[in-house]
């Protein structure tokens, strides 16, 4: 019972982008419901379940990377309906939910996204995953992570030269400037 719980895990950021992207399709107020949920059950979930110290398995891995690449589709079909949503005619009576549309879709391209652009980036032997890995970062406009991320962070991890460890005494905002810049974020993140 607690691997298929441990497993729900790794489902679950799927499950909650399939059900904001069908609130996006309604085009209603159930972009702000399905928003909630999403924030409110994605981290009280994974807080309850703890790490996961289940082995691996073949067919485990086959379920976990089944869900990776299910990250692109499902990002892809988000945007097309945020903006299908915000296409619509203006002079249509009714309530219009762009702001949590917005908001969702920026935090599911973070936590969807991101976290499996991630991950498959880190398997550059794999061209099919570097290449899935390189279409979800297009989203977030930045598809030059998977070489800065690999050779350039990797590389010089905690060290001096990796943009992305705060130095000893740094200033978060400065911190959050240093990395986030042009300059800082070519050197690896």
């Amino acid at each position: 019972m607690r691997a298929l719980l441990v497993l729900w895990r790794y489902t679950l950021t799927n499950a909650l982008l399939i059900a904001f992207i069908a609130a996006l399709a309604s085009g209603s107020h159930w972009i702000w419901v399905a928003l909630a949920l999403a924030i409110l059950i994605g981290g009280a979930a994974d807080e309850v379940v703890g790490d996961d110290a289940v082995p691996l398995n073949q067919r485990r891995q086959l379920f976990l990377d089944a869900n990776l690449y299910a990250a692109l589709p499902l990002v892809a079909s988000m945007t097309y309906f945020l903006f299908a949503l915000l296409a619509q005619d203006d002079s249509t009576p009714g309530y219009r939910p762009i702001i949590a549309a917005v908001i969702g879709t920026g935090y599911f391209y973070a936590v969807a996204g991101v976290t499996a652009a991630h991950e498959l980036t880190h398997r550059i032997s794999n061209s099919i995953a570097f290449f899935w890995s390189k279409m979800l970062l297009a989203f977030i406009v930045n598809p030059t992570f998977e070489m800065s991320h690999v050779y350039g962070h990797h590389r010089n991890v905690g060290t001096y030269n990796d943009p992305s460890t705060a130095r000893r005494g740094e200033y978060v905002l400065a911190f959050i400037l240093r990395t986030t810049t042009i300059n800082g974020s070519r050197d690896g993140s």
